[in-house]
Order: C-alpha cells, then structure tokens, then sequence
C-alpha cells in the first residue's frame, strides 16, 4: 500500500495530536518511508532501540516496571 495518497485533513489531525503527545513510540518503520515521513527522523529521536518488535516492546515495557 505504497504511493497512495494520504488525506489531508487526517494528516493535519495526526501532526496536531503529536505535537500534543509527550512520547511518541514509532514501531516497525526506518522513519524514512514517503509520503508519510516527509523526511528521516532518526536524528529527532531522543532514544532508538533497534530490533525486531517483538523483542524489544516487551523487554521495554519489562524495564519501565
């Protein structure tokens, strides 16, 4: 489902409510993916934990107790 177009308003929804959030987790992308990224967001990250989702979610939710 690449190349399709994103409805603008939904994007205008979601950019509001992540400047709302205090953490953001992005789950199963290299953050570079278009139209949606728009551009690579590694370097904005505060942490990256690479690895394979089902790894790394659990031990995450595992140390935050």
């Amino acid at each position: 489902m690449f190349g399709e177009m994103l409805d603008p308003r939904t994007l205008a929804d979601a950019g509001r409510a992540a400047k709302r959030a205090r953490v953001c987790l992005v789950v199963g992308t290299t953050g570079v993916v278009h139209p949606a990224a728009g551009s690579a967001i590694d370097e904005r990250a505060h942490a990256l934990l690479r690895g394979r989702a089902e790894d790394v979610l659990p031990a995450l939710v595992e140390s935050l107790g």
